[in-house]
Protein backbone atom coordinates (compact mmCIF):
# COMPACT_ATOMS: atom_id res chain seq x y z
CA UNK A 1 0.00 0.00 0.00
CA UNK A 2 1.38 3.22 -1.16
CA UNK A 3 1.05 5.59 2.56
CA UNK A 4 0.65 8.68 0.67
CA UNK A 5 -2.16 10.35 -1.06
CA UNK A 6 -1.54 13.13 -3.30
CA UNK A 7 -4.02 15.88 -4.60
CA UNK A 8 -3.86 19.24 -6.47
CA UNK A 9 -6.79 21.49 -5.65
CA UNK A 10 -7.12 24.95 -6.77
CA UNK A 11 -8.86 28.27 -5.43
CA UNK A 12 -8.15 26.96 -2.28
CA UNK A 13 -7.39 29.62 0.20
CA UNK A 14 -4.33 29.60 2.51
CA UNK A 15 -4.73 30.40 6.25
CA UNK A 16 -2.70 33.50 6.47
CA UNK A 17 -3.99 35.10 3.79
CA UNK A 18 -2.96 38.75 3.86
CA UNK A 19 -5.34 40.39 1.35
CA UNK A 20 -8.79 42.18 2.37
CA UNK A 21 -12.43 41.18 1.21
CA UNK A 22 -12.17 43.11 -2.06
CA UNK A 23 -9.02 41.65 -2.87
CA UNK A 24 -10.07 37.69 -4.05
CA UNK A 25 -6.75 35.53 -4.17
CA UNK A 26 -6.03 32.42 -6.00
CA UNK A 27 -3.95 29.83 -4.74
CA UNK A 28 -3.25 26.22 -5.41
CA UNK A 29 -2.25 23.61 -3.51
CA UNK A 30 -1.21 20.06 -2.51
CA UNK A 31 -2.86 17.97 -0.58
CA UNK A 32 -0.83 15.45 0.86
CA UNK A 33 -3.30 12.60 2.97
CA UNK A 34 -1.41 9.85 5.26
CA UNK A 35 -3.44 6.74 4.96
CA UNK A 36 -0.94 4.24 7.17
CA UNK A 37 -0.60 4.51 10.61
CA UNK A 38 2.91 5.39 11.32
CA UNK A 39 3.09 9.50 11.83
CA UNK A 40 5.37 11.00 9.38
CA UNK A 41 8.39 12.84 10.15
CA UNK A 42 10.53 15.59 8.26
CA UNK A 43 8.36 15.09 5.22
CA UNK A 44 9.44 17.46 2.53
CA UNK A 45 7.45 19.58 -0.54
CA UNK A 46 9.27 20.56 -3.32
CA UNK A 47 8.03 21.89 -6.95
CA UNK A 48 10.10 19.59 -9.72
CA UNK A 49 11.38 22.10 -12.51
CA UNK A 50 10.89 25.28 -11.38
CA UNK A 51 12.51 27.95 -12.43
CA UNK A 52 15.31 29.48 -9.63
CA UNK A 53 17.01 32.97 -9.25
CA UNK A 54 19.96 32.28 -10.88
CA UNK A 55 17.59 31.14 -14.76
CA UNK A 56 18.09 27.70 -14.27
CA UNK A 57 15.55 25.13 -13.59
CA UNK A 58 15.56 23.04 -10.60
CA UNK A 59 13.50 21.91 -6.98
CA UNK A 60 12.18 24.64 -5.69
CA UNK A 61 11.49 24.01 -1.32
CA UNK A 62 8.54 25.05 -0.74
CA UNK A 63 7.41 23.27 2.82
CA UNK A 64 8.91 21.36 5.35
CA UNK A 65 6.25 19.16 7.76
CA UNK A 66 5.00 16.14 10.04
CA UNK A 67 2.22 14.00 9.06
CA UNK A 68 -0.14 12.40 12.10
CA UNK A 69 -1.52 9.24 10.73
CA UNK A 70 -5.15 9.47 8.72
CA UNK A 71 -4.49 13.42 8.39
CA UNK A 72 -4.01 15.51 5.67
CA UNK A 73 -1.90 18.89 5.05
CA UNK A 74 -2.63 21.41 2.40
CA UNK A 75 0.90 22.15 0.81
CA UNK A 76 0.67 25.87 -0.74
CA UNK A 77 2.44 25.93 -3.69
CA UNK A 78 1.40 29.29 -5.89
CA UNK A 79 -0.86 32.49 -5.10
Amino acid sequence: MQPLILTVADDVRPPDFTFNNKMRGYSVAAIVQNRSDVHLKDCAAYVMDAPLYDGSIGPRFVEKFDLPPKKKKAVFVAY
